[in-house]
């Protein structure tokens, strides 16, 4: 009885080795019919061009995207700011004095005495640039010297103000000047005449 149940289990283990030996024949048989791909560049080979067209292609996409970005920022960044003094000024003063007139002898030194003569600070007050440009024609009638042409006045003016950080906007249609105000004294003499 002992014998016949060793010839069975060695049956059993002969017939287990036997499925196994078929199973890994039809493994490797799968193994064998997978094709490798023949590029080791599968987009390329996919995609049916040459692997450097699309390396150059990848570079070149890259390339527009990082100049592109680049442009963007310098467009921004040019077209951000707000309009200088000169240009606001010329476009919005009268012309009461003609341009022809001839400009003190120190620019910079006749803007600044302007500015500390009629401008004050004024924390969150809108100042209209036509109505500085009035105060300057006032002021200089007032110490009887020949007022600057608003090109001139605009310019120095605007580095004027630059220095001491006030900046120029647009409200309802308006260029105006934030955060200064003209002096009341020379409200009154520009009322008076």
């Amino acid at each position: 009885m002992a014998i016949a149940e060793v010839e069975a289990a060695r049956d059993e283990l002969q017939s287990k080795r036997a499925k196994a030996s078929h199973r890994h024949k039809e493994a490797l048989f799968a193994l064998t019919a997978i094709r490798l791909p023949t590029s080791t560049t599968g987009l390329a080979a996919r995609l049916q061009l040459p692997s450097w067209a699309l390396d150059l292609l990848i570079a070149t996409l890259g390339s527009i995207g990082a100049n592109g970005l680049g442009a963007s920022l310098l467009a921004f960044g040019a077209h951000g700011k707000r309009q200088t003094v000169p240009e606001v000024i010329e476009a919005t003063a009268i012309e009461a004095v003609p341009d022809h007139a001839a400009p003190p002898i120190n620019l910079k030194e006749h803007a600044a005495k302007f500015g500390i003569s009629c401008l004050v600070p004024a924390t969150g007050q809108q100042t209209q640039l036509q109505s500085i440009f009035e105060a300057y024609v006032q002021w200089c009638r007032s110490m009887s010297i020949e007022p600057l042409p608003s090109r001139d006045i605009g310019t120095e003016l605007s580095a004027l103000f630059g220095k001491a950080g006030i900046e120029i906007d647009s409200f309802e249609n308006q260029h105006v000047a934030l955060n200064i105000a003209i002096r009341p004294k020379v409200r009154e003499l520009s009322a008076v005449n």
